[in-house]
């Protein structure tokens, strides 16, 4: 709690400025990528500087009713404009860059707004309200503004900056506010009519707020805290309950780098921020929360960053149980809040004490002004805030029966009598979505409902804990189907320009319901949302799920050939008025079934309205008549136009601008960031779905649109994934072409002339190893280190890491020894003997500076390379440089100074394989870019060791988990395999190999190796890690699983057990979205439908087993005893229950 209590923040700022000057108030990094510090001695003399300036710059008066309007993305100007117009006794409206335009007019009109201060991405907004509302004023809040508008100068906040304060400005501007209660700030809710609706923030209110948070975080803020704003500002969460929190403490407020100009809030950019700085506190949505989750799982750094918060905060909707707890097993404060815009931030808190694990109980911080009243026929109670509560927002409606605030949301008391509540939805049908955005269903119902005319019985919208809205429309029965669907489509794009976006109720989100079926309805005619969400779980899940719109019209083409077929069958069938069933035979002439000229005619039109750029003769519809013949024709070309660049770049203009029903010359600079330019997370989501239509032959990854935020690096991203993706059908394999391609790479690869190798002599042949290693951080590599960290004979590792710094990285190697389960003694008692280094393994140098490279050339004497892109998306091309460059960088390292290289690069095969050099041949190798690339690096290796460079090749095939503890990444195919059986008790039949080399026994036996004397007729060494005692097959490895849980596995063919996990998923209850067998679902759709493998892969391990004991005598069989090791650890960390196991028996000795 700070010294001093403060009731305004002028009187803080001018207190802080003295007693703590040189403390940080605001970190923030500018456009060029400069780091700026700014004090709180600089922040309180800017808001008296800004605050003189704005009094000067508006051509009216600055008054306590004078209102300025903010529309801005999160960016310092934001947070120095907040205070500035604090201190110039002027009302702050915050808008929220998600509105539509009608509803950003109706909040500056509501609100009284004389002048507006916008960031430049919305210049065009700013334009059209200056139209819309007379008498505007219009300012731009960065430094440079567009031509005929002014900015507001000096917001940008420069480290060291100093600001000329005159004895006017100083008596201006100092003091506290006349009147403690007065409004500062207006923010906005969802609203209860279509329009959202002004909060006045009084600054006695945001004041008091700020203060009873110490109720529950005692002691968790003070001046030594800090916390990066990932929450848009214009949200009370993120400007009260976090900026202004910090600022009344004395804390620091980081603002998020952003390279592009506005900072995309993935998973990946929040745990590289929190990297960089390492806050003591983090508050996100829920949302949010999970994308750091995700990434959390791939990086064993990010769980030990996180526990060295005092708090991880979420608030604003439901949390994922399953993450929360994952969360509180590794040892996080995660602490959940209940606020809202009239409470001026948190109104209900859980313990924030570390000890404590019940982060969903919450209890009020003001309990005199806090009840929950009973509702009738419900366990649940409503959360009311009764009159007087110093929380509430001024001007509130108040129930006069209860003389309560009434908030509309419901708690559960848990257990009866304790004061905890937990929180269980809404009780006013708002819906609540995972980001934490709100929207409010009933006016939008009304209006469509009433605009129908009579063409809609009923219409429900939901999304409760979804990322956007569906809807569900009850046709009239006394009406035609057809055109009540097209009716009910234009007055949801009108009412979509009224409405936020992420309201916004997308086309393939609509599902019609059949003749017959009804919305159900209270007895007041009420939708009857929850039975709704009962009844039509399954077709709602559909929407979410596939986002196809459920109405019986053509679905939209997307560009594979079961869709186009698919696509085909039903247009036919609405052109010539038939059910598309008798259309089923697609190998049957649709000249016999009806289609005259007439008919081909439209079926052509319909065809070309979906791929404009198709070249798609009218004869072709009859020359291909049939539906096969026809879509096969249509997928070969359509390939062809699609990946053509123009083609591309214009399709990605015209839909991203369709999306955010803007002109399409808005995004006519193909290298600006489509963020900037307006696209958030809801359009990006629909972006991403409108490009997988496009490109149906391609597996896109979700995050792509954020990954390539321009138009121009999709284009790229797209033209490169295309041809990879004919690559990987064979388009490349003619004889003569692909060998000439092969060669080239592999030509481009190899040192040439090297020389008598053999004749140069080590410094080192009779001191001990020093070993440099190259993808340190990985699941094998880890292994391997802490065997060589246990070999005498090894004097010096050093790792290679890609990293900001040298501490970054040693944090990462130690969090992966965390990860995986191995002691920490190794490391500690072998810092003298371990050396990790950031590093660039494209560069000659690896990036590192003269110095250590040079120590390094004179002490090395092995190398271990196992740093490889993990990508079977992606072509040959894509793996120069990052992968084939490295390890030519890595052979001219070991050329120059006679060193052995040792490469971990394994090469996929189709047959039995000898412990010897794979034939020069591309096809041994699987048709992607990974396994292609491994193989051009073997070849090029065998070539020079062929010149005397001594190399060793191991070929790992599937590597399981450790033998010993049990410890086995659980998001790798196998563990979610074994697990969906445990759970569903079906299994399908794979003919893969069963020959799993436990991790520790396959770093061992590399150790081993890699220390015994080379035999001297050998220039290279090959050696194959497999299990020597393999299972018999996957059905028996599923037996043993059955066998250890009591429970009956049945096996099913690939496609039956696909098709039965997509049943399963729409329909039982214990396959959540969650579910880590979700993460694989493409994978598995590509093995459902690819055919059986011709030959089983089989590595030899002939010579590996004479030459290593731990392969040839340690390694366990794959039998019962090892998988009841993984299924114990597994239940250990809770990937398994307890429920899991019918009469799980011990571990076989």
């Amino acid at each position: 709690m700070p010294s001093v209590q403060f009731n305004d923040f002028n009187t803080l700022l001018d207190h802080y400025a003295r007693k703590m000057a040189s403390n940080t108030a605001i970190i923030h990094t500018d456009a060029q990528q400069k780091e700026h510090m700014v004090t709180y001695k600089q922040l309180r003399d800017m808001s008296i500087y800004n605050a003189f300036h704005l009094w000067e710059t508006f051509d009216i008066p600055i008054t306590e009713n004078t209102v300025v309007g903010i529309l801005s993305s999160n960016c310092v100007e934001y947070c120095a404009l907040v205070l500035s117009l604090i201190r110039a006794r002027a009302v702050a409206l915050q808008l929220s860059t998600k509105n539509s335009v009608d509803a950003l007019t109706h909040l500056l009109k509501d609100g009284k707004a004389d002048v507006l201060i916008v960031h430049p991405q919305y210049e065009q907004t700013a334009k059209i309200l200056e139209e819309a509302i007379p008498g505007l004023k219009i300012y731009f809040i960065t430094e440079n503004s567009p031509e005929d508008y002014s900015s507001i100068p000096g917001l940008s906040l420069k480290e060291n900056e100093t600001y000329p304060i005159s004895p006017e400005m100083e008596a201006r501007g100092r003091g506290r506010l006349e009147d403690s209660n007065r409004t500062i700030m207006y923010i906005h809710t969802s609203g209860s009519t279509l329009f959202p609706k002004l909060i006045a923030q009084g600054n006695k209110q945001i004041m008091t707020g700020i203060k009873y948070g110490e109720y529950a975080q005692s002691g968790l803020i003070d001046s030594n805290s800090s916390a990066c704003g990932f929450l848009p500002l214009f949200h009370v969460a993120s400007v009260i309950c976090e900026y202004l929190r910090m600022l009344y403490y004395g804390a620091t407020y980081i603002v998020p780098p952003a390279p592009s100009g506005t900072f995309i809030p993935t998973g990946q950019n929040i745990v590289n921020t929190l990297k960089k700085y390492k806050p003591t506190m983090l508050l996100l949505v829920p949302w949010l929360l999970e994308q750091v989750y995700f990434v959390a799982e791939e990086d064993p750094t990010v769980y030990p960053l996180m526990r060295s918060f005092k708090l991880v905060i979420f608030g604003g909707a439901a949390f994922s149980e399953q993450i929360a707890e994952k969360y509180i097993d590794q040892g996080i404060n995660l602490v959940s809040l209940y606020g809202m815009t009239e409470t001026s931030g948190p109104a209900l808190f859980a313990d924030a004490d570390r000890s404590n694990k019940e982060w969903n109980l919450l209890i009020p911080c003001h309990p005199e002004f806090t009840r929950f009243m009973p509702i009738e026929g419900d366990e649940g109670k409503e959360l009311v805030f009764l009159e007087g509560e110093p929380f509430l927002a001024p001007g509130l409606s108040i129930n006069q029966q209860t003389g309560a605030f009434h908030t509309g949301d419901i708690f559960v008391e848990t257990p009866v009598g304790s004061n905890k509540w937990l929180y269980r939805g809404r009780y006013d049908d708002i819906l609540v979505h995972s980001n934490g955005e709100k929207t409010r269903p009933l006016p939008i119902e009304k209006q469509l409902v009433a605009e129908g005319r009579g063409a809609f019985s009923n219409i429900a919208i939901l999304g409760s804990n979804r990322t956007g809205t569906c809807l569900l429309v009850e046709l009239s029965s006394n009406k035609d189907r057809d055109d009540s669907y097209q009716l009910l489509l234009s007055l949801v794009e009108k009412i979509n320009q009224q409405i936020p976006k992420h309201s916004r109720i997308r086309r393939n989100m609509i599902y019609t319901l059949p003749p017959g079926r009804v919305l159900t309805c209270t007895a007041k005619g009420n939708i009857a949302r929850k039975k709704i969400l009962i009844e039509y779980e399954k077709e709602i899940e559909e929407l979410y799920q596939q986002g196809d719109t459920k109405s019986g019209r053509s679905q939209e083409m997307v560009i594979n050939p079961d869709s186009i077929e698919c696509f085909i069958q039903q247009t036919i069938a609405e052109i010539l008025n038939q059910p598309a069933e008798l259309f089923s035979d697609h190998s049957k002439s649709l000249i016999d079934m009806g289609m005259d000229s007439i008919a081909a005619m439209e079926l052509h039109g319909r065809i070309m309205a979906q791929i404009p750029e198709l070249k798609l003769a009218f004869a072709s519809i009859f020359d291909n008549a049939t539906i096969q013949a026809l879509g096969s024709h249509i997928f070969t070309i359509a390939k062809e136009a699609v990946v053509e660049p123009e083609n591309i770049r214009g399709f990605l203009q015209t839909s991203i601008a369709s999306i955010l029903d803007v002109g399409a010359q808005h995004f006519a600079n193909h290298g600006s960031s489509l963020v900037d330019l307006g696209m958030d997370s809801i359009a990006a989501m629909e972006f991403r779905s409108v490009i997988s239509k496009r490109f149906g032959f391609l597996t896109l990854p979700y995050s792509l649109v954020f990954e390539y935020p321009t138009i121009q690096s999709l284009t790229e991203y797209l033209v490169r994934a295309s041809n990879a993706a004919k690559t990987q059908n064979g388009a490349e394999d003619d004889v003569e072409d692909l060998d000439a391609y092969f060669e080239r790479f592999v030509d481009k690869y190899t040192l040439k002339d090297i020389g008598p190798f053999g004749a140069k002599q080590s410094p080192h042949d009779s001191a001990g190893m020093n070993i440099l290693m190259t993808g340190a951080s990985g699941y094998l590599a880890i292994h391997v280190i802490h065997e060589l960290l246990l070999n005498n004979e090894v004097d010096h590792v050093y790792c290679l890491i890609r990293g900001d710094s040298a501490d970054a990285s040693r944090g990462k190697l130690e969090g992966a020894f965390d990860h995986f389960h191995l002691s920490k003694e190794a490391l500690l008692a072998n810092e003298d003997r371990l050396t990790v280094l950031p590093c660039d393994l494209s560069d000659a140098h690896f990036g590192l500076d003269e110095a250590t490279f040079n120590h390094l050339r004179e002490n090395i004497t092995h190398i271990y390379h196992g740093a490889w892109r993990m990508d079977f998306n992606s072509n040959l091309e894509a793996f120069e440089p990052t992968c084939l460059l490295p390890t030519l960088n890595l052979a001219k390292f070991a050329v120059t100074y006679s060193y052995r290289a040792l490469v971990h690069a394994a090469a996929d095969s189709r047959s039995l394989i000898p412990e010897a050099p794979h034939p020069p041949d591309i096809r041994i190798a699987m048709p992607n870019g990974y396994s292609r690339s491994k193989l051009v690096a073997e070849e090029a290796l065998v070539r020079m060791a062929q010149q005397g460079l001594p190399v060793t090749i191991f070929r790992y095939g599937q590597i399981s988990g450790n033998s010993t503890t049990g410890a086995w990444n659980t998001r790798e195919q196998f563990p979610i395999l074994i697990r969906n059986a445990i759970k569903t008790g079906v299994s399908p039949m794979m003919s893969l190999p069963t020959d799993w080399i436990p991790v520790n026994i396959g770093a061992k036996s590399l150790v081993e190796l890699i220390t015994r004397q080379k035999q001297p007729d050998e220039s290279i060494s090959v050696y194959h890690e497999v299990n020597p005692h393999p299972a018999e097959s996957w059905s028996e490895l599923i037996g043993y699983v059955g066998n250890l849980t009591g429970r009956q596995i049945k096996m099913m063919s690939m496609e039956e057990w696909w098709i039965n996990l997509l049943e399963l998923a729409q329909s039982d209850s214990h396959l959540r979205a969650t579910d880590p067998i979700f993460t694989l679902l493409p994978f598995f759709e590509k093995m459902a439908h690819a055919p059986s493998p011709s030959t089983e892969i089989k590595l030899s391990t002939t010579i590996t087993c004479e030459r290593s004991l731990a392969l040839g005598q340690e390694c366990p069989q794959i039998g019962e005893s090892l998988i009841a090791r993984y299924l114990d650890y597994w239940r250990q960390i809770g990937f398994l229950d307890e429920s899991d196991f019918h009469s799980a028996n011990s571990i076989p000795e």
